[in-house]
């Protein structure tokens, strides 16, 4: 009985090691002389992978909790390589106007910073750039 349930145990809290609440995105934008912008996204980027959205304050309460974890385990080279996959579709569904005219946005690359702490959520930063109406 008592391995059974050590083996419970050591379950279910290794699922709450894995969880990480959800915070706000930081963006940074960047005119360049040259016409175009540049932005930079601070975020969860396994969440995003994951598809986990504000609707969970934490991504151990949503469904797609297990590819978070996955995403999360990786390496920040593998987990680079693997958004590189997302980042185009990433870049098409935001949208960005300056005077009322929609600026296309590219994907460029993501920046993983590695954390020493594997409770916390890891930060990446996602790099978009595109071009400013010639007026």
């Amino acid at each position: 009985m008592l391995p059974s349930l050590l083996a419970i145990l050591l379950f279910l809290s290794s699922g709450f090691s894995h969880a990480h609440s959800l915070r706000p995105a930081v963006a940074t934008i960047q005119f360049e002389a040259n016409g175009t912008i540049s932005i930079s996204i601070r975020t969860n980027a396994e969440a995003l992978l994951a598809r986990i959205g504000r609707e969970h304050e934490d991504t151990g309460e949503s469904p797609n909790a297990a590819e978070y974890n996955r995403l999360r385990a990786l390496s920040p080279m593998l987990f680079e390589r693997e958004f590189g996959h997302f980042g185009e579709e990433f870049a098409q569904n935001l949208q960005l106007k300056v005077d009322g005219i929609p600026i296309n946005l590219r994907y460029s690359k993501i920046d993983v910073l590695a954390e020493a702490d594997p409770s916390l959520d890891r930060k990446s930063e996602i790099h978009l750039r595109g071009v400013l109406p010639s007026d």
